[in-house]
């Protein structure tokens, strides 16, 4: 449900806002070691966004990544189509950090999008000033966790 989640091309990794700087794009250490993939690496204190607009009320969500180090994720539901309107609740789709030095799955169980959910925004970022890399993030609907 994310294109690009995997970072391929520049194309895809064109889909996440990063921001202003702490980021880099690095080809030379990636969770699945495809060629021309690229992995997200940041420092602490800096993230990226993807906006999700096609949130079906009521559906189940599963949010997960490969990660190492101090990374991790949250979703939050929006009532607006474009990661507008008012947040529902709390960060609903929160995902740890692996706190590992390699690459590792990390993923919530699932949670329903409320009834006046139209959008989620991903937030994914470091936590504790562990540096940390992400790969293949994936927002999947149904009961399948994406791993």
């Amino acid at each position: 449900m994310i294109p690009g989640a995997g970072f391929n091309s520049n194309a895809e990794y064109g889909n996440w806002f990063t921001g202003s700087g702490g980021t880099l794009w690095n080809s030379s250490d990636t969770a699945s070691g495809c060629p021309g993939s690229v992995t997200f690496n940041t420092s602490d204190g800096y993230g990226m966004t993807y906006c999700y607009k096609s949130v079906v009320a009521g559906a189940t969500y599963f949010l997960g990544f490969m990660g190492k180090g101090g990374v991790s994720c949250i979703g939050q539901f929006y009532t607006g189509y474009n990661c507008d309107g008012s947040g529902l609740g709390p960060e609903f789709l929160n995902v740890s950090y692996t706190g590992t030095s390699y690459w590792s799955p990390s993923y919530i169980a699932s949670v329903a999008a409320q009834s006046t959910a139209h959008s989620v925004l991903i937030y994914c970022s470091v936590n504790g000033g562990d540096p940390g890399a992400l790969d293949e993030i994936f927002l999947n609907q149904g009961t399948s966790t994406g791993f």
